[in-house]
């Protein structure tokens, strides 16, 4: 059996063997996942030594984690301070354990981590967001179409905590504050948005410094973005699907395949009865050995298909499915592949030199 406090201490963790007994303090509700049909829900959950955030990509365990019950959970994953269970996490329920004031003190703040935040739906709201600004960009101004709003300040920055980094925006107000790249702070509330078919953090609200000696450690020229961003291509093998969404598109280009509503464009307004649809894949690679879920949407899942794509989900899984094991060499940025080349024939195997 292991401690929250030992479990997060293992990084990079390998969970495999792992068991953990934690009590359920809190629940959220059921959120429908924007790339597929499935729902996930999230958790807060504390042992003895600390707490921990629980995202669950299975609904049907959703009437197991009840506040407070106690389980006990194997087969779990790891990212960052938060653990994530699947349909492979294994979850039993188990006598009560007490839970120490110290902890529970600090259990009514709810704090999120970015990858969460990244795997949750548009306009999801959040909380007390704590993460370091690891790239921070002057204000700016720019014009709000959809309100015909002129010269409103915006900031753009990277912010990062221990499960990764993302983009923010700091809106009116916001832009105002007083912070830079290095600084530890607290976003009291954001929400999770898009811009160009990647996630983003955004809030109007304002920005508060805080000290947090494991953030402040983290660097600050490399963020997880950063780091997977590379100028020469990477060679990998998809070789399993976990999701392919489809939705009716606009085909206005400066709206980037913004999702329709009712055969309107949300973003231009313009109307089309018979719209195109584009896709995103939830794709399992395998680079040398590491495998590792990557993100692709319309032009690239466009290239495994190499036909237009249908308003069918499950045709385009099946084209792909057909053509696995795909070889190929990409660009990702962070967990989005950005660009690929699909090889025919599979690659040569790298030998290295003595």
């Amino acid at each position: 059996m292991i401690s929250i406090q030992d479990l997060i201490k293992i990084q990079p963790a390998d969970t495999s063997a792992s068991t953990i007994k934690v009590k359920i303090l809190e629940r959220g509700p059921l959120e429908k996942n924007p790339h597929s049909d499935r729902k996930s829900f999230k958790v807060l959950a504390a042992d003895a030594t600390d707490k921990i955030r629980i995202t669950i990509y299975h609904d049907t365990k959703y009437g197991v984690f009840i506040p407070g019950s106690t389980l006990m959970m194997t087969d779990f994953m790891l990212k960052g301070n938060y653990i994530v269970a699947t349909s492979r996490t294994k979850v039993f329920r188990t006598a009560n354990i007490e839970i120490p004031d110290d902890i529970l003190a600090t259990t009514t703040e709810s704090s999120h981590a970015i990858n969460d935040i990244k795997m949750s739906p548009i306009k999801s709201t959040f909380t007390n967001l704590k993460c370091k600004v690891v790239k921070a960009s002057p204000v700016k101004t720019t014009t709000i179409r959809s309100t015909k709003e002129d010269n409103v300040p915006l900031r753009n920055l990277v912010v990062k905590d221990l499960s990764g980094s993302m983009p923010f925006t700091m809106w009116r107000n916001a832009s105002k504050s007083d912070i830079k790249q290095g600084d530890v702070i607290n976003i009291p509330t954001c929400s999770r948005s898009e811009f160009s078919q990647k996630p983003i953090i955004t809030t109007s609200d304002t920005i508060e410094k805080v000290n947090d000696p494991t953030l402040a450690a983290l660097s600050d020229t490399n963020s997880d973005d950063e780091d997977d961003t590379t100028t020469n291509k990477r060679f990998g093998i998809i070789e399993g699907i976990e999701s392919i969404y489809t939705y009716a598109a606009c085909s206005n280009r400066t709206c980037y395949k913004k999702k329709m509503q009712d055969n309107t464009c949300p973003n231009c307004k313009i109307t089309d009865r018979n719209p195109k649809h584009a896709a995103v894949a939830k794709l399992l690679l395998n680079e040398e050995g590491n495998m590792r879920v990557f993100t692709l949407f319309h032009e690239q899942v466009q290239q495994l298909v190499d036909e237009e794509i249908s308003p069918i989900g499950d045709d385009i899984t099946n084209m792909v499915a057909a053509k696995l094991a795909i070889h190929l060499f990409f660009k990702a940025n962070g967990s989005t592949i950005i660009s690929l080349s699909i090889q025919r024939e599979p690659a040569a195997k790298k030998t290295k030199t003595q």
